[in-house]
């Protein structure tokens, strides 16, 4: 039976098709209207890229189902095989919607990205651009952000760039994926910093964890192979940001190909790291704990900077404690603990530094039920930073484990003395009064955190603790 052929296949043609010359699929004709191919790509958003594959895939599909139905068609004589049509052609139409529901959900819904662009200077981008001849987007690399603008719309996401200025609204900033920052070392070549900004969906339910090695990365970028590799880079942390992480392996492995240098020409261990810290997240988010440990493992370079320790030691524990490596779990962090007490000094741009850690460890004790200890390094943490609200409901927090409501509270209650309009600390205040049976106060503050507070920027899950 030859599809289009007869009455049978006249209907089908007025439906599915128009004249479309000698295309073929395994050696057979066949066409779908592209008005409605079109009709669908505009309603589910896909982008032309994935219209061939849709055709070749709808077209294979309902050949191979009109073959079997022929088959049946033919031996069906009698009255029970007359029913057997009719329950066979409605097999096979619902085989075929399926099929095509399938394909559809193959389709990339259209997603958005910003990436903000900034730089030392105007005058710094001036030389580059009259000394040099650089291409210049506002305070981007042409030959940076168009290359990348091009991959992320081969994968259904556009990009939108937007060039700092110092009046810039902080929401429009800490929404965007990352931001790319333009200084020139000694010699006066171009160094371009990332600066990534947001956490996949997938980590978020695990405060603790980091969704970035360090706050910035610093790439020499004086060749143009250099720069496809930060343009791999880029993208391979953008698609991470939205949680695509086979997309993000495929553009990590691209930038690892090509490698990234130094200023001195020597090979970046640090980008090499944190391809690999980025690999890692991606194993938690896919629930391959031991792919993760192996990821982590290999990205511990003794060298890093205290930061960049702690927030790769924080993940690398947390991955030990889902594999049941408790002992070797908290070696892990007490390197990274010690590492910040020593680079900590009061006064000092990183006396925040230590207290931070502490908690950090006191999350992974009390994921560990070992609430006393946990206690006891918040306990710390706030002896030195006594005036951070935050830690105060880390605290309650973890007392909440050993129901003692009175201390919880007024951890919670000392929170909102430091800071009034603190949503996280109404809400679980909140939690707690609804868990002793205090209806009417707890519904009053979860109104009041939702209404009042909790849109203002910097009052949900602050960076320095939860990033």
């Amino acid at each position: 039976m030859s599809f289009g052929a007869g009455r049978k296949g006249r209907f089908w043609d007025r439906l599915f098709c128009a004249r479309c010359g000698d295309n073929l699929v395994d050696g057979k004709s066949f066409c779908i209207h592209p008005s409605i191919i079109l009709e669908t790509v505009s309603k589910r958003e896909f982008v032309f890229s994935h219209v061939c594959q849709t055709v070749r895939d709808l077209s294979q599909m309902t050949w191979d189902i009109f073959d079997v139905y022929s088959a049946i068609m033919v031996g069906a004589r009698s009255r029970k095989g007359l029913a057997m049509r009719w329950g066979t052609l409605s097999l096979v139409l619902g085989l075929l919607l399926f099929g095509i529901q399938g394909v559809i959900a193959q389709g990339e819904t259209q997603q958005n990205v910003t990436v903000i662009c900034s730089a030392e200077s105007q005058l710094l981008i001036n030389s580059y651009v009259q000394n040099r001849g650089e291409s210049m987007e506002g305070y981007c690399f042409n030959d940076i952000v168009r290359p990348l603008e091009a991959i992320l719309q081969t994968h259904a996401v556009s990009l939108t760039l937007i060039q700092y200025t110092p009046d810039m609204d902080i929401q429009i900033r800490f929404s965007a994926s990352m931001e790319m920052y333009i200084e020139a070392d000694i010699h006066g070549d171009p160094i371009l910093q990332f600066f990534p900004y947001l956490k996949p969906e997938g980590l978020k339910q695990f405060p603790i964890l980091s969704a970035h090695m360090a706050p910035t990365m610093g790439f020499s970028i004086p060749t143009y192979s250099s720069r496809i590799a930060v343009t791999n880079l880029a993208a391979g942390i953008i698609f991470y940001t939205l949680g695509r992480c086979d997309l993000t392996q495929r553009y990590l492995d691209e930038a690892a190909n090509i490698g990234f240098v130094d200023n001195d020409g020597a090979r970046d261990i640090r980008a090499a790291a944190d391809t690999l810290f980025y690999r890692g997240n991606c194993a938690i988010l896919d629930g391959n704990y031991l792919a993760a440990k192996e990821y982590f493992e290999a990205a511990l370079p003794p060298d890093y900077d205290s930061v960049t320790q702690l927030n790769l030691r924080t993940n690398f524990a947390w991955t030990l404690l889902q594999l049941g490596e408790e002992s070797q779990a908290f070696a892990v962090i007490n390197d990274a603990v010690q590492m910040a007490e020593e680079v900590s000094t009061p006064g000092g741009s990183l006396s925040s530094f230590y207290p931070t850690a502490l908690t950090r460890r006191a999350q992974l004790y009390a994921l560990a039920f070992r609430y006393d200890e946990a206690i006891a390094d918040m306990n710390s943490a706030i002896e030195l930073d006594p005036t951070n609200p935050e830690l105060y409901v880390l605290r309650g927090q973890i007392t909440l484990y050993l129901y003692e409501w009175d201390r919880v509270l007024a951890d919670y209650n000392r929170a909102l003395e430091l800071n009034p309009a603190y949503a996280d600390a109404y809400y679980y205040r909140g939690i707690l009064f609804y868990t002793q049976a205090h209806r009417e106060e707890a519904v009053t503050l979860r109104a009041k955190m939702y209404q009042e507070f909790s849109p203002k920027v910097g009052q949900r899950f602050s960076p320095k603790l939860y990033q």
